[in-house]
């Protein structure tokens, strides 16, 4: 479920605000319009562990197994460069492997060293891999995904034990794998990052954690905010026991930076950049009440409330 949720989410609008050439066919990205913009409210259930699905019985958020991508089909950086499969060499004729695989090339098909499509496709994929990590779950990351593995747009590549499905490490995005274990080190330290409890609106003990959605605003997100289908960033924020820290995380999905107004906490403090996956704002930085989010990038701020003295 966070796997097609996660791509619609984060391709739509990237690849609308992408050129593309003519000659190429649209991507299943592409071909969806307008209609296939993932809704904020399944964004939010996707990214909450399913609890739809989940939440019930004595299952704990754990159960749901969260990925973006696995063996048996496109790597992360072949579903953000490829409006298409490319198994011709497997010998099948381009006849195997899964059709309509959602992907999206996001300004040329394959490799570019168009400068614009690169910083485009770099973005959604830390944003991608953020939202993978941060997730409430069990986050599942294929191997070289971490590192930018591609297999040349094939998403069938179980019978190429050569170069297209060998790890290169001698090749690996250095930037990206750097990127990937500052987000895990994130999750490690912030406890609320991988609550094995289900999020409640409203505090109902002291072990539970609330999480409440919010508009760009900072207004509450109300029936036709979820639904809305042209609007895609929102935030949310994460609170606890009292003395510990808060969370606040941003999602943009849209391709301009947009200004988001954050919660106004009791007590001294403020909020700090924990995380950005747009790479602008850097890690400490104070925040007031007022933050510019980059287009197509997930932000973490932390507010650490203030020891109660006895």
């Amino acid at each position: 479920k966070l796997r097609d949720a996660t791509r619609r989410y984060w391709l739509h609008w990237a690849e609308a605000s992408a050129p593309r050439d003519p000659a190429e066919p649209a991507s299943p990205v592409a071909r969806a319009g307008a209609s296939g913009a993932l809704s904020r409210g399944e964004f939010a259930r996707r990214f909450c562990a399913s609890s739809d699905l989940f939440h019930h019985g004595h299952r704990r958020p754990t159960a749901s197994v969260n990925f973006i991508s696995a063996h048996d089909g496109f790597t992360l950086a072949d579903f953000t460069s490829h409006s298409r499969k490319h198994n011709h060499a497997n010998g099948e004729d381009n006849q195997d492997g899964r059709d309509n695989e959602l992907c999206a090339s996001l300004g040329a098909e394959g490799w570019s060293d168009d400068a614009a499509t690169s910083l485009r496709r770099a973005r959604v994929r830390r944003a991608l891999l953020a939202t993978l990590l941060l997730a409430q779950g069990t986050p599942m990351l294929w191997s070289g995904d971490e590192m930018g593995h591609s297999q040349s747009g094939n998403n069938n590549a179980w019978n190429q034990d050569n170069a297209t499905s060998w790890l290169h490490w001698d090749r690996a995005d250095g930037a990206l794998c750097d990127f990937v274990a500052q987000v895990v080190a994130l999750r490690r330290a912030e406890p609320a990052l991988r609550h094995d409890r289900w999020f409640t609106s409203e505090p109902t003990g002291p072990l539970e954690r609330t999480l409440v959605w919010s508009t760009p605003s900072g207004a509450p997100m109300h029936h036709h905010d979820w639904h809305h289908g042209q609007e895609g960033a929102f935030a949310c924020r994460i609170e606890g026991a009292r003395d510990s820290s808060h969370l606040w995380l941003a999602f943009n999905p849209e391709a301009q930076d947009l200004e988001f107004i954050l919660p106004e906490m009791a007590g001294d403090g403020g909020w700090t950049v924990a995380l950005d996956s747009a790479l602008h704002w850097k890690v400490g930085h104070p925040v007031s009440r007022r933050l510019s989010v980059p287009a197509f990038s997930v932000m973490v701020l932390t507010h650490r409330a203030t020891p109660t003295i006895s």
